[in-house]
Formats: structure tokens, C-alpha cells, sequence
């Protein structure tokens, strides 16, 4: 049992040379609970560690709140994982639980909010995935219950790489990210949807004639630029610009191009109601924006943009001053 506990790491020393805030190895039924842990290298480090409970915990600014490799059977539960490299690591395990967790801004160029790595019968639900650069990442994952999560305002929701097969994503919603999905192979063999429904997309813009709240028309996941930035990652910086805009419009009213095979059959009309999903958990430690600075930051925007101007113009009036000149010379002289 470790239970309220404050766990600080050395600030002095860079990341990699920090110990683990908790590390276990080669142990089971464990509990570990309510304790804070900041500034270590990984929060929790598993390795053999079996049937352990992993709840209440906040983990922050550190490189991975979870690092877990070949433990299996435990479960996951209120835990708040925040402003690390990735929120969890999970490699070669299986039959692991994680309810009502929150992973939120792990930003950073190989940066996730949760990362499948070799991973069997997982089961995510409840979960606040929000602001990370990759939200749900999984590569050589097969048999994971994705179900009745919030994942918004991700750079991109979801990565699926190759051995992937046999994942179900349902009644999740994936709100405001900037990419949807990301594929480096076919897609064919995850499930978009149960029994019950599918998942609430914030970019589908179907119908629903008969008012049974899923949409008539299966959502096609991935749109023309994302379909390219498979290919090419550095499209993604024009992602928002009026081009991306107008061939999305484009390739929808005349296709021609195979926009893959990711699709939700039943997507839902309006968010799911997954009342569990832990909200209250960043709400409490949100920095928000200041107006000022917001302000101040448009303000020096505009005023460098009309400096640039200005000078731009004075280099183009200096050399047409220059060139008018040489010509008036010339005819002087003639």
C-alpha cells in the first residue's frame, strides 16, 4: 500500500538522470493511491507488476505518468496524468482497466495521452482525453474496448498503425481535433461502432430523416488532407487554410480519390452523454487564457505585420525610385 504521498523529483538534474516517482517490479496486489507525484522521470513505472489498484493519483511534469511494461490484470481509475510527455506508455501487457482517468496536454513532438504499444484486452472507458498532440496512439494492439470516452481539442485523435486488429471504438466523442485519423495501413479491421450506436464526430454533417439520433449516412473519418498526411505529415501545417477547405468541398461533390476504409456506420447526431467522463478534474487546475495577453499578443501580431509592410514598401518604392531615375539619366544623356 502507498497511499498520500508527495513525490518530488530533482529539479537540478535533466529528466533522464531523475529517478522513478514510483517503481515497481516483479510484484502483485499492490494499491497505490492518492498520491502526487512531479518533476521525476516516469510517475509510475511497472515492469512484472501484476492485479495492482492505481487510483486517485496526480501525476505531473514529468516524461511518462505511466511506463508499463509486461504487467497485467490491473486497473486504473480517477487518476488525473497531466503536462507530461505522455499521460501512459503501455507496452506488452494485457487485460488492463483504465475508468474515469484524464489525460490532458502531454504536448511535445513525440507526445501522447495514451499510447498502446503490444497491447491486448484493454479496456477504456469514462476516460477525458484532452489538448495532446496525439491523443490515443496504438501500434500491434488488437482486442481494445475504446468506449464512451471524451477526446477533444487533440492535435490528432486517433494514430492506428500496423497489428491492429479487432479494436472497437464506441459511443466515444471526438470533439474539435484537429485530425481525426491518422492510418498507415487498412482499416478494415476495426469496429466504429456496437450494438448500440457508433461515435459523435463534431465534423459530420449528415441527416437523420427517421430521428433515431445516428446519422443515415456513414461517416467517412478521414477527409482528402488527412488521407494525404498519411503520406506526407508535413500537409498537416496547411490543415486549416482555405485550400484544405476548398478541396474537402471539392473531393465531396466530385471524388477522386479512395479516402480509405475507416468508417463509422452509426454515427451519432449529438454528443453522447458519458456522464462519468472526470471534467471536474481539469477544471481545477485549468490556467486559463488571460484576455490581456490575448490582446497583446494581436496587437504586436498586427504591429509587426505593418511594419513588414511599410518596409516592404520602401524597398519596392526605393527600387522603382532607383530604376526611374537610371532612366532619366539615360535620356540626359542621349
Amino acid at each position: 500500500m502507498i497511499e498520500d504521498n508527495h513525490i518530488s523529483g530533482r529539479i537540478d538534474l535533466i529528466e533522464s538522470d531523475r529517478g522513478n516517482g514510483i517503481h515497481l517490479w516483479n510484484t502483485k496486489l499492490n494499491l497505490i493511491r492518492r498520491n502526487e507525484i512531479v518533476d521525476v522521470r516516469d510517475g509510475i513505472y511497472f515492469s512484472f507488476a501484476d492485479s495492482t489498484v492505481i487510483e486517485g493519483n496526480h501525476i505531473h511534469q514529468v516524461r511518462y505518468g505511466l511506463h508499463y511494461m509486461y504487467s497485467n490484470y490491473n486497473s486504473f481509475t480517477d487518476n488525473l496524468f497531466e503536462r507530461n510527455v505522455a499521460g501512459a506508455a503501455l507496452m506488452y501487457s494485457h487485460d488492463i482497466e483504465f475508468t474515469r482517468n484524464t489525460f490532458a496536454r502531454c504536448r511535445g513532438f513525440r507526445a501522447y495521452g495514451i499510447l498502446y504499444q503490444s497491447m491486448d484486452r484493454v479496456t477504456a472507458r469514462d476516460n477525458l482525453i484532452l489538448d495532446n498532440s496525439r491523443g490515443i496512439f496504438m501500434n500491434n494492439a488488437g482486442g481494445n474496448l475504446i468506449e464512451g470516452n471524451d477526446v477533444v481539442d487533440n492535435d490528432l485523435a486517433i494514430q492506428l498503425n500496423g497489428g491492429c486488429d479487432g479494436n472497437t471504438f464506441a459511443g466515444n466523442n471526438f470533439i474539435n481535433n484537429l485530425s481525426s485519423l491518422l492510418l498507415d495501413v487498412s482499416d478494415r479491421e476495426t469496429a466504429w461502432a456496437d450494438g448500440q450506436g457508433g461515435n459523435y464526430w463534431s465534423g459530420y454533417d449528415g441527416y437523420d430523416l427517421d430521428r433515431d439520433g445516428i446519422g443515415d449516412v456513414p461517416y467517412s473519418i478521414q477527409n482528402v488532407f488527412q488521407v494525404l498526411e498519411s503520406n506526407i505529415p508535413e500537409v498537416r501545417f496547411y490543415l486549416l487554410s482555405p485550400a484544405a477547405r476548398i478541396l474537402e468541398i471539392a473531393e465531396s461533390s466530385l471524388p477522386i480519390l479512395e479516402l480509405g476504409d475507416a468508417r463509422d456506420p452509426l454515427p451519432l447526431m449529438s454528443p453522447a452523454v458519458n456522464d462519468l467522463v472526470p471534467w471536474q478534474m481539469v477544471t481545477g487546475h485549468d490556467q486559463p487564457a488571460s484576455a490581456l495577453w490575448a490582446t497583446a499578443y494581436a496587437a504586436v501580431t498586427v504591429l509587426l505585420f505593418l511594419i513588414l509592410m511599410n518596409w516592404s514598401r520602401r524597398i519596392v518604392g526605393g527600387a522603382a525610385g532607383s530604376s526611374a531615375r537610371a532612366r532619366i539619366e539615360r535620356e540626359r544623356s542621349s
